[in-house]
C-alpha cells in the first residue's frame, strides 16, 4: 500500500467502526471503498497492519499460543480487531471464542461483532468450516487486560490468529 491508500484505509476503519455522523458520510464512505477496491485492497482481508500474533499454525483444541496484554485493567477506549486465518483438510470445522481477562487467569467471552455487520454484537462462539479469513471487532468500553482466542471442536483446521489495537 502507499501512503495515500494507508490514509484511505485508516479513514475507512474510522468510518466503519465509530459511525460518527460527521465522519460517516455514505457518499464519501462509498467513494473510499471504491478507490480501495480499484487498488485491490479489501479492507477486511488485505492491508491489515502488523498486529500482535496470538498464534500461528495451531491445529489442536487449545488457547492461542500467545495472550495479548493491553497493559492495564481499565475499560478499553479503543476497539481491537481479531483476525483468524484458516487452512483446511477434509471435513473441516473449528469453533472459536474470543476471551478476555483482568488477571490472566480467569477468562470469559468478550463481546464482538463481525467486521461486515458492526451493529450486531455477541459473545457467542463462532464456527468456521472453510479456508477463510475472519475478522471480528471487539468494541471499546469492555473491561479486560488480556485477550486470547480458544479453539475447540477442531477437525482438520490449521489456525493463525492476530490482534490489532485501533486508535
Amino acid at each position: 500500500m502507499t501512503a495515500f491508500t494507508d490514509n484511505l484505509y485508516e479513514k475507512w476503519l474510522e468510518m466503519s467502526l465509530y459511525g460518527n455522523p460527521v465522519v460517516n458520510n455514505p457518499g464519501k464512505f462509498a467513494e473510499i471503498v471504491q478507490y480501495l477496491g480499484l487498488n485491490a485492497i479489501t479492507p477486511t482481508l488485505t492491508g491489515f497492519p502488523p498486529a500482535f500474533v496470538l498464534g500461528t499454525g495451531q491445529v489442536t483444541n487449545a488457547d492461542t499460543t500467545n495472550t495479548y496484554d493491553a497493559g492495564d485493567q481499565g475499560p478499553r477506549t479503543s476497539p481491537h480487531l481479531v483476525r483468524v486465518v484458516t487452512t483446511i483438510g477434509a471435513t473441516p470445522t473449528c469453533t472459536y471464542t474470543i476471551n478476555g481477562s483482568l488477571d490472566n487467569s480467569s477468562f470469559s467471552p468478550l463481546s464482538y461483532s463481525d467486521i461486515g455487520s458492526l451493529g450486531t454484537v455477541t459473545n457467542a462462539a463462532f464456527v468456521v468450516t472453510t479456508a477463510t479469513t475472519t475478522v471480528k471487532v471487539i468494541p471499546a468500553g469492555q473491561r479486560y487486560r488480556y485477550v486470547k482466542v480458544t479453539y475447540s471442536l477442531n477437525t482438520n483446521v490449521t489456525n493463525t490468529a492476530d490482534l490489532l489495537r485501533l486508535g
